[in-house]
This record gives structure tokens, C-alpha cells and sequence, in this order.
């Protein structure tokens, strides 16, 4: 499945920006990575801290999904929401709350293509709880509301993010709104929303935060 991928970006200078992230990329494909921290002093034979066990009570999954033109053109952002949905997960320990917009054409029926509404699976179906008062998903103001609207309507013990759409990396940032001229999110403005939340200023964090999109593996990033 081949997309024009031209139609990524329009935002003035970021081929360059593009060009150079996928020289960093290609520069450092080839390294390892570990999981858990490294506190053996011999770092040829390194000791690893197994990383903490997740705890037993309920998690809450923020699914922050710009669907952008992989979902107009491909309905990729609607196949991933059926694969959640038929993954037959425990609804009684995980609650998983999507975010979708950011494309100008849904394929998934039950989700309307001219706003951008807050859903959640229930009992193996994708239901509407919400419909957003910011529609532009390339603005931090738009990813706080979602956070807010997640974590005061679904109580959980652990609250993960996931953010679904295009990346470019520490320099281009995160998303490519189909609806706003293709703009994203920088790392800046997502911290600024991040900080922003009722849920860090209630003394929170999130257990994880992961991009299902390109280049965003970046130290700078991180």
C-alpha cells in the first residue's frame, strides 16, 4: 500500500527538516538498545535492574490518534481500532480511551468525520463519549483537553498515552492534522500541554508515553 507521502508535511521548510532526521536515523540504525538501568561497573558483562512490575490494578489507555491521511486514503487509523477492539482484552483491568480526528474522511462508520470526538471500547464496541471543544489536534490546547476529559471520566491506578499518527522526529515533532493544513505538534508543545493537565498538577505522571509513528525513537525525544 503506497501513500503520497508528499502530502505529509506542508509546513514551510520542513522537507529539509525531514531530510536531515532520516540522516540521523540512518546514522544510528544500527545501535542496541537495553531495557532497565545498567549498575554492573564491568560494562562488558553490565548488570541489568529488571525494570518495575506493573502494578495489578486497573490502567486507563489514552490513545491520542491524528489519523491524518493515513486514514482518508488507507483507513489505517479504523484497522488498528478494529485490531483493539478484537484483541479480546480484560475490560475490567484496562480501559482504552481513543482521541480521533485530524483526517478529513473516516472509513469506520461510527466515528464522525467532520469533529473530533473522545470514544472508548465497551463490551467489544467503539462508543462516543465525547465530542471535543478544540477540533485542531495540532495544538497543545487540543491534546490537554483530551488528557483532562480521559483522566476525570475513567478512574484508573495507571494511566498510559499513546500518540498514532505521522512523526519527524525531535525537530519536525509529533502528528500531521489532515483538517489544518498538516501542521504537528512540536516536543515543546506537547510538554507544554503534558504540564498543563489536571492530572500532572494533581501530582500524577503517566507510567509510559509511546508513539506508533515514525522517527519519534529519538534521545531528544525521550
Amino acid at each position: 500500500m503506497k501513500l503520497k507521502m508528499k502530502r505529509i508535511m506542508k509546513m514551510k521548510n520542513r522537507g529539509l527538516a525531514f531530510a536531515l532526521v532520516l540522516s540521523l536515523a540512518c546514522s544510528f540504525s544500527g545501535c542496541a538498545s537495553l531495557t532497565g538501568k545498567i549498575t554492573g561497573k564491568d560494562q562488558t558483562t553490565p548488570v541489568i535492574e529488571e525494570p518495575p512490575v506493573q502494578s495489578d490494578g486497573k490502567q486507563v489507555l489514552l490513545v491520542y490518534m491524528v489519523a491524518s491521511n493515513l486514514e482518508s486514503e488507507a483507513g489505517m487509523a479504523s484497522e488498528d481500532i478494529s485490531e483493539m477492539i478484537e484483541s479480546n482484552y480484560d475490560e475490567e483491568k484496562l480501559d482504552v480511551v481513543i482521541c480521533a480526528g485530524g483526517a478529513s474522511y473516516w472509513w469506520n462508520d461510527d466515528i464522525d468525520s467532520d469533529s473530533c470526538g473522545v470514544y472508548s471500547i465497551q463490551n467489544k464496541e467503539l462508543v462516543k463519549e465525547y465530542e471535543l471543544k478544540n477540533e485542531d489536534m495540532s495544538r497543545e490546547d487540543t491534546l490537554r483537553e483530551f488528557i483532562n476529559y480521559g483522566y476525570q471520566n475513567h478512574e484508573g491506578d495507571v494511566y498510559d498515552l499513546l500518540m498514532w499518527d505521522h512523526g519527524g522526529g525531535a525537530i519536525v515533532g509529533f502528528g500531521a492534522d489532515e483538517n489544518y493544513g498538516y501542521e504537528s505538534l512540536s516536543m515543546v508543545e506537547i510538554d507544554d500541554a503534558l504540564s498543563g493537565t489536571k492530572f500532572y498538577n494533581d501530582g500524577n505522571k503517566f507510567d509510559w508515553i509511546g508513539f506508533d509513528a515514525c522517527l519519534m525513537g529519538m534521545l531528544e525525544v525521550a
